[in-house]
């Protein structure tokens, strides 16, 4: 006797949507972990992925009945999440006012020790080449999945992934300043 099916995130919503809570609490198993490391590179700050991810699964139980199916389960909880750190930075700056925003940019970030200046160039980077270098490269999605994600066409990913990547070189390349014949 073999061991039972799994079931597919296409069973698990309809069954979750029609208020089966084991359903939704597998879905949540899932994908718990990775929305949390998504999070993570977005906000950079471990508090602050925790409130992100915690949202995003809220939101999905609230909004699952009227989940549409036109992408995948797994991309429509990234693009919640997209939202939901969105959502938290605007929270947070409208909370902040100007002294405590520069004591905060004063204070290094929480971070692994492995993570030190990767974590510095993707926090300077603008929000949009942030999510979008974090869902093509450490989420491994294709452009058009993350157009998709984003609600934008994939050759602004294209652009995006230029933009950043060139942003992350200058930061990321050593001091050649110093160095004779070195890049200015």
């Amino acid at each position: 006797m073999g061991a039972p099916r799994e079931e597919t995130d296409a069973e698990l919503v309809k069954s979750a949507a029609d208020g089966d809570e084991r359903a939704f609490a597998e879905l949540f198993n899932r994908y718990y972990s990775m929305i949390h490391a998504f999070a993570y590179r977005l906000c950079l700050c471990g508090s602050d992925a925790e409130d992100v991810a915690q949202a995003t699964f809220i939101k999905a139980a609230r909004g699952l009945r009227n989940f549409r199916r036109e992408s995948s389960f797994k991309n429509w909880l990234y693009r919640i999440a997209v939202n939901a750190a969105k959502d938290l930075r605007r929270g947070n700056a409208k909370r902040m006012g100007i002294a405590e925003e520069l004591e905060l940019a004063g204070r290094e970030p929480e971070r692994t020790p492995d993570h030190g200046r990767v974590a510095e160039a993707l926090g300077s980077l603008a929000e949009d080449l942030r999510e979008t270098i974090v869902l093509v490269y450490y989420e491994e999605m294709s452009h058009a999945e993350v157009a998709r994600i984003l609600g934008c066409a994939e050759a602004t990913v294209s652009w995006r992934v230029f933009q950043a990547k060139r942003r992350l070189r200058k930061l990321l390349k050593p001091d050649r300043e110093s160095l004779p014949g070195g890049d200015r």
